[in-house]
């Protein structure tokens, strides 16, 4: 199979054979595996390749989907071609044999040309390169997006330079005429390219063109002063000399220029005994962005890993720099006397070999007149803290030498007009430990530095989770996980995560063969404090009692004690931002801040006791005010936002819990965690949420909450609403349902009776809770109450038979909440009416219901609310006989269920997934799971959920041929369904029952329950679909027959 690249994407097989790649998005994987030359791209990085921001719904899955096309197309055309596509979830590479891609035999042929010292010779070798080629990159692979602008740019960078290197061999070849009639269009195309002017000069003069030569000259001349700023390079201004005297012998045996025949360049940069780990595409950046930028900046906070690629980058530019590639470490020159400038020179000189600076010239001007010329990277290392130096340096080397340049590392920018800043951020991290782990760059470099240390070390036997969360407690910063990882060897990575809470491995932990400044993390993060003032240290220190990412507001904040009015701490803030310190990001409209924790605990030890107190209950005010006000917002058209904030804002309000709960104040941190349960439960984080309610009553006035009953009733009634979701019995008698609130100051407790309304069985309060809630809200005109609770009410009837009362009731709640905006309740809504049109017999429409509110809840991050429609989505696949995709959708469920630990809804998927055990036949599966589920159900009280397991077991027993089971089963989800009123269980327990006494030959049990089953469909209107309907219609035959 051979792949070509160079030109339109074109795939081959050994015998010539164009294969056929379907769809875009599979032609533009295939594009991105070839022009990763046999590297493993996880799959995180070919989802933001192939889709940009425009993701899909589940992006791993759709990737799959891409890759099995792709192998699909290659195997159909070669066989065991296919196989070449390797890897799985995690990551992919196309492990193409050597010389079938069209880019590798590309390099190789270049190599060759170089290699030849023949000029004819030569000028053969890049016409065949040159050949490989098929049209221009330009427009090629618009179709992939803006993902292959690095491929579109590299691909036409390496042609260029072939052809400029074809014109220089016909020019040494004596071919001067060919050179005349390819370069024109070469030169109006790339005026900035000197290099082809200078050969179209040579070959005008060659052919006896002087005057054209120079008026081409001239006008180069002025379009690189206009339009670029520059002056003619030395090549360039040498040929317009040379023509000028006339010299004979211009192109005749022209030295060949390329790296065969180039001096071997110098270098100091050390080699690295390791890997660089997560940093390719920055390396590819920076060369990039060296070959058009004179200084390239790379900033970013210490041991973040800004030296290490600065090296590794520069090391691929060697060739680009025949003068050298030189790393110069500033750490050590003394900046405190004003002499800096001169310190740097003179080392600079001693490096470069230039000898002693001129007496008395200044210096900067020396050392710009004596690299003028030279084609020379500087690589200036740490230059925090003799950056006003390093500044006038850069500035004299860019406005004074045309081909020099610098790459310098600090903790932040020069300053330098025309400088390229980049920002080098710590190491990507997942945000759950998933099967692609290992594919993440900041959990690789550990693992990897842990194999250094113990080549025994298997990522496989560690707790991933524990691997997760060691580098999220390091930030991704690579000397961190550096210096902590050889400890794997003796620690479990369990016992590490504990270690790390404490501060004195900041200390502790060194490795002996870096700087001073990098040997322990205390080290690097002093570096950089002392460079502060006293101003910037107490602000920075105060910043770093937050947690996770952080507004401004926040910030001003905990300093609000330092400068009420806050303009000098945002002033500070910026100036930790600009030295980095301080992190900052940008979340939709909003720019966030974070402090890194290495140097969040180095600040911990520089606080005062009663200075972290006066913070922290700084920012649990400010944090209770926030809740209060998000909350508000999650009911309504600011929805989104608010969930995005308070996402955000979740590590900082937990830490202002914990700070409030466990001293600081009891009933402040009662009113947080009650603001926080509406998004706790919206988040499927009903067990952290009920966790927090109850420590919170619990300290609050020995639980009773005698300063504010209100608050503390509303908190019980959320904490119960919690515990049902969790499958835990509440105190009824606790929530004072006699109480109802009597004005709007007590919605909050109002929505807490409503959530309860939700979730508590029928039969476990005396109350009607939807009806007495439903009153309330509409006489203190509480319009999302309402909505709220018709919806709960729609589904009550629903359950009941009154179809046209829950048509009723979920359009008016629908209308409702579409008039609040409030998309969540938009969806809530729906699920009656989805319900309604699947008793219908509406699957196709009952399904768009379900996909809308599934695009929306997954928008929002309603996990929860996905799972409940997953399983929806794989009943109505289950009745439409696709079995194997309703076995997905309940997978995809029950992960989710599980990893929102929510048992009701892992029931509900589990549930599902015995149904399609049974009807593969794997019954042992399936009974496991209905045992474990019922013996739940019976221990919490949930009776709707001991119905529909029994349900499904009578199912199952008829399956095996066990009869007994069968009918026990039956009846008692039977008994059960009608005290609670579940018609439709009711029906299908009948139906069930009635089977399994025919197969008894008990013939009157089974038309007594076929007739009830009939009677409860025709006056509940509840119509059989599914299962039901077939097994009803197998009994109406049965019985028909029976009377004939």
């Amino acid at each position: 199979m051979n792949f070509h690249l160079l030109g339109a994407l074109r795939v081959t097989t050994a015998a010539g054979v164009e294969v056929t790649v379907p769809g875009t998005k599979v032609r533009a994987l295939l594009v991105a595996l070839l022009s990763a030359r046999r590297r493993r791209i996880s799959a995180p990085d070919l989802v933001q390749e192939l889709w940009q921001a425009d993701e899909p719904q589940r992006p791993l899955r759709t990737l799959q989907s891409k890759v099995s096309q792709l192998r699909k197309a290659l195997s159909e055309a070669e066989p065991g071609a296919g196989d070449l596509v390797v890897g799985d979830h995690g990551g992919y590479m196309l492990d193409a044999e050597p010389g079938t891609v069209d880019l590798d035999r590309f390099d190789q042929c270049m190599e060759d040309a170089y290699g030849r010292d023949d000029a004819g010779a030569r000028a053969r070798a890049f016409e065949g390169v040159l050949a490989l080629w098929d049209g221009s990159y330009e427009h090629q692979y618009r179709w992939a997006g803006n993902g292959y602008d690095a491929l579109i740019l590299r691909c036409e960078s390496q042609r260029l330079q072939a052809r400029e290197e074809l014109l220089d061999a016909w020019l040494a070849a004596g071919r001067a005429e060919q050179v005349v009639a390819e370069a024109p269009v070469l030169v109006s195309q790339y005026p900035e390219r000197e290099r082809i002017t200078v050969s179209l000069m040579g070959a005008l003069h060659v052919c006896g063109r002087q005057t054209e030569a120079l008026e081409l000259f001239r006008r180069q001349a002025k379009r690189l002063r206009d339009e670029l700023g520059l002056e003619p390079g030395p090549e360039m201004s040498r040929m317009h000399q040379a023509i000028l005297r006339q010299d004979a012998d211009i192109g005749v045996g022209r030295p060949l220029r390329g790296p065969a025949l180039r001096p071997s360049a110098r270098t100091n940069l050390p080699r690295h005994m390791t890997a660089l780990v997560g940093r390719g595409a920055e390396t590819s950046w920076v060369r990039a962005a060296l070959r058009t930028r004179r200084l390239v900046t790379l900033t970013g906070p210490g041991g973040v890993g800004k030296t290490r690629l600065a090296v590794e980058a520069s090391r691929t530019t060697v060739r680009d720099h025949p003068d050298g590639v030189w790393l110069a470490d500033l750490s050590h020159v003394d900046g405190s006397d004003g002499d800096a400038v001169q310190r740097i020179v003179g080392y600079l000189a001693d490096l470069l070999g230039l000898g002693e600076p001129q007496r008395g010239a200044p210096p900067l001007e020396w050392l710009a007149g004596a690299l003028f010329d030279s084609r020379v990277l500087l690589v200036l290392d740490n230059c925090e803290q003799v950056r006003d130096a390093c500044a006038e340096l850069a500035r004299a080397m860019v406005e004074q030498t045309p081909e020099a340049r610098i790459l310098a590392t600090s903790r932040e920018p020069l300053g330098v007009p025309g400088e390229l800043v980049h920002a080098v951020a710590p190491l990507g991290i997942p945000e759950a430990a998933g099967s692609d782990l290992l594919a993440w760059p900041a959990v690789r470099l550990l693992v990897d530095r842990a194999r250094d240390s113990d080549p025994a070390f298997d990522p496989r036997a560690a707790d991933p989770d524990a691997l997760l969360e060691i580098c999220r407690r390091l930030n991704g910063i690579p000397l961190a996980i550096e210096l902590v990882a050889p400890r794997l060897r003796a620690i479990a990575a369990e016992e590490m995560v504990r270690w790390l809470d404490d501060e004195m491995w900041l200390i502790e932990v060194e490795l002996s063969h870096l700087p001073a400044r990098q040997r322990s993390m205390w080290a690097a993060v002093e570096w950089s404090w002392r460079m502060l003032s006293e101003r910037e240290r107490e602000v920075l220190a105060r910043l770093a009692t937050q947690a996770g990412t952080w507004e401004a507001a926040a910030g001003l904040a905990c300093c609000r004690v330092l400068d009420p009015a806050g303009d000098e701490v945002v002033n500070v803030i910026s100036r930790l931002v600009t030295r980095s310190l301080v992190a900052v990001s940008v979340s939709g409209p909003q720019r966030r801040y974070a402090v890194l924790e290495p140097v969040r605990q180095f600040c911990r030890e520089k606080l005062a006791p009663e200075d972290l107190a006066e913070a922290r209950n700084s920012l649990a005010v400010f944090y209770a005010q926030q809740v209060r006000r998000n909350d508000e917002q999650l009911r309504g058209a600011a929805q989104e936002d608010a969930f995005r904030r308070m996402d955000l804002d979740a590590p900082n309000i937990r830490q202002s819990l914990e700070w409030a709960v466990t001293g600081g104040d009891p009933l402040l941190g009662l009113r947080i965690a009650v603001g926080m349960s509406w998004y706790w439960v919206q988040r499927g984080r009903v067990d952290e949420g009920s966790d927090w309610l109850r420590r919170a009553l619990d300290r609050t006035v020995a639980g009773k909450g005698e300063d504010d009953p209100a608050l503390a009733l509303e908190a019980v009634t959320w904490e119960a609403a919690m515990k049902r979701l969790r499958g835990i019995l509440c105190d009824i008698d606790a929530l004072r349902l006699d109480r109802w609130p009597e004005s709007r100051s007590e919605l909050g407790l109002l929505r807490a009776r409503g959530l309860l309304a939700v979730v508590l069985p029928v039969g476990e309060s005396t109350v009607d809770l939807v009806g007495q809630t439903l009153a309330t809200c509409r006489r203190l005109d509480y319009r999302w109450g309402e909505a709220a609770v018709l919806s709960t009410r729609a589904l009550t009837h629903l359950r009941r038979g009154a179809f046209d009362k829950a048509r009723d009731d979920a359009e008016r709640s629908v209308g409702g909440f579409l008039d609040l905006g409030d998309q969540w309740g938009v969806i809530h809504a729906s699920d009656c009416l989805a319900a309604l049109s699947t008793i219908a017999g509406d699957l196709d429409g009952a399904e768009r219901l379900h996909r809308r509110s599934m695009a929306v809840a997954t928008h929002l991050g309603l996990w929860p609310k996905v799972s409940h429609l997953l399983c929806e989505l794989g009943q109505l696949a289950l009745r439409s006989g696709r079995t194997d995709e309703a076995e997905s959708f309940f997978q995809e469920a029950l992960h989710l269920a599980v990893r929102q630990d929510i048992p009701a809804q892992q029931q509900v998927c589990e549930l599902g997934q015995a149904t399609v055990e049974r009807h593969r036949g794997d019954h042992l599966r399936a009974s496991a799971r209905l045992e474990r589920w019922l013996q739940w159900n019976m221990r919490v009280g949930w009776v709707e959920g001991e119905v529909r397991v029994r349900l499904e077991r009578a199912r199952l027993a008829l399956a095996r041929g066990r009869t007994d089971e069968a009918r026990k089963d039956s009846a008692a989800a039977r008994a059960a369904a009608t005290e609670l009123g579940d018609w439709p269980a009711v029906a299908s327990a009948c139906e069930t029952l009635a089977r399994a006494a025919i197969l008894l030959d008990d013939r009157a049990t089974a038309e007594e329950c076929w007739r009830e089953a009939k009677r409860t469909r025709r006056d509940m209107r509840v119509p059989a679909t599914g299962e039901d309907a077939e097994l009803l219609q197998d009994l109406d035959r049965y019985f028909v027959t029976q009377k004939v």
